[in-house]
């Protein structure tokens, strides 16, 4: 994949940016985690196209590379997934709240709910990321599919 390097700093930007604006209203602690989760998602977003339409096969720019899987994936669950992330994140939240300050339960219970906010920040990154993927391709002589 000789334009993977662009591809991944591009998706780094995009869900960077986009977790930057989508959580700006939140506080620090809980806007930190989203937005690492958002830039880990972008970068396995703007590599996805090419795993799933390998460049060296016949079938490159397929499915994945089609505006259809970005329709699909604008109709994927986004906002459920975050709830879902949060629903956990603040159950752990009041699991380590139940805990001595110092405690090593306090600290795991805190470590899941920091991870549970990585994850659904992931899926908005993802999205960012895969978006800049197609829009770099559909800038090339090739151009992308329209529907498939």
């Amino acid at each position: 994949m000789p334009r993977r390097p662009e591809h991944l700093v591009a998706a780094i930007v995009a869900g960077g940016a986009s977790s930057l604006i989508r959580y700006r209203d939140r506080p620090s602690s809980d806007s930190f985690p989203l937005i690492l989760g958002g830039v880990i998602g972008a970068a396995l977003g703007g590599l996805f196209p090419d795993q799933w339409d390998l460049p060296s096969t016949p079938n490159h720019r397929s499915l994945a590379h089609s505006f259809t899987a970005v329709a699909v994936l604008g109709q994927a669950r986004l906002t459920a997934w975050e709830t879902c992330c949060e629903v956990e994140a603040a159950r752990w939240r009041q699991r380590a709240a139940t805990w001595e300050e110092e405690s090593q339960q306090r600290a795991e219970a805190e470590f899941y709910e920091f991870l549970w906010k990585v994850v659904g920040g992931i899926a908005v990154g993802f999205v960012a990321g895969y978006v800049s993927h197609l829009a770099l391709d559909a800038q090339t002589k090739r151009g992308l599919p329209l529907f498939l």
